[in-house]
């Protein structure tokens, strides 16, 4: 029943991957997002482990400073977070479960997500007594004591091997190793993974479809600034070429009279011109008279 609601390392990454190739279009790798969101702890593996554990409890005195630390250790089954990912001092993560391709995990202190079996061995406690003569402490081990419940956040140490105490201290501590196996992620939470990928993409794709938006506005602004700019070029050299025409044109009509014989008349250079150039093309009466004109009129405006 436990199981109906985790899937295995290899069922979650397809569920991943399929999950974020039918929410959005940016392509990424299940096994990344998996990784990274450990890493932030974002999602926490659960791992299924029997064996030995020792739970820690302090109990205190309310009526004077005295206290009672109990080190209970305890033989069990069932399925745990792996608890020593964060290191406060330093804001980092560091675990073995981030790295999906392994085929052992290692884990030395866990939290109980679901306790399948367990059965109290010994207890092992230290007595912390303040009185007139000062503080002192008192070791002592009883397996009478009343097993303790579990917790919900309480950590414990995990041990493959029945734990050795020498006073209040473990003596045989190490990592308990975790078959790839026996590694399982909630569906809940790698749902919410997908969604928040999925968010952030439509956030990422927004804006980029907005900027895209953007670009193309100010492209066609652009585009059409550069067509009014060529036109008024293109229009302010034809006019500069036919200003520099008409002028020269005209300063060569006011001077010709002035150099030309007594019976010089317009008509008369325009005969002339037509007589030596009249078959080229462009060239004819009316094109003559009209640019005379507007030569004349040209340097008129000019010497104003």
């Amino acid at each position: 029943m436990f199981l109906e609601n985790y899937l295995s390392i290899d069922e979650s990454l397809c569920y991943v991957q399929k999950g974020i190739d039918e929410k959005s279009s940016i392509k990424r790798s299940a096994k990344t997002i998996i990784k990274n969101a450990i890493d932030l702890l974002e999602l926490r593996p659960v791992f299924k482990f029997a064996g030995y554990a020792i739970l820690f409890k302090t109990v205190n005195d309310k009526t004077s400073k005295n206290s009672t630390e109990y080190k209970q250790v305890c033989r069990l089954s069932g399925y745990f977070y792996d608890s020593s990912v964060f290191y406060p001092r330093d804001y980092e993560t560091s675990t073995h479960f981030s790295n999906l391709d392994e085929s052992f995990f290692h884990s030395s202190e866990a939290i109980v997500d679901e306790l399948v079996d367990s059965i109290c061995i010994t207890t092992h406690y230290l007595k912390n007594i303040y009185d007139n003569d000062g503080y002192h402490s008192h070791l002592d081990r009883d397996s009478k004591i009343k097993a303790f419940d579990f917790e919900p956040n309480e950590y414990l140490n995990l041990s493959s091997k029945r734990p050795v105490f020498s006073d209040f201290h473990q003596e045989n501590r190490c990592a308990v190793q975790v078959p790839r196996e026996n590694v399982f992620f909630k569906i809940n939470e790698l749902d919410y993974i997908i969604n928040s990928f999925q968010e952030s993409n439509s956030k990422i794709e927004f804006s980029l479809n907005e900027e895209n938006m953007s670009l193309q506005t100010k492209n066609k602004k652009l585009s059409k600034r550069i067509d009014y700019l060529e036109q008024q070029l293109s229009t302010t050299l034809e006019n500069e070429g036919q200003g520099d025409s008409l002028l020269i044109l005209g300063a060569v009509m006011n001077c010709v009279v002035d150099i030309a014989k007594l019976n010089y008349t317009q008509q008369a250079l325009i005969d002339a011109i037509l007589s030596k150039y009249g078959n080229i093309t462009g060239i004819s009466e009316s094109t003559l008279k009209k640019k005379f004109a507007e030569s004349k009129k040209d340097i008129k405006q000019r010497l104003i």
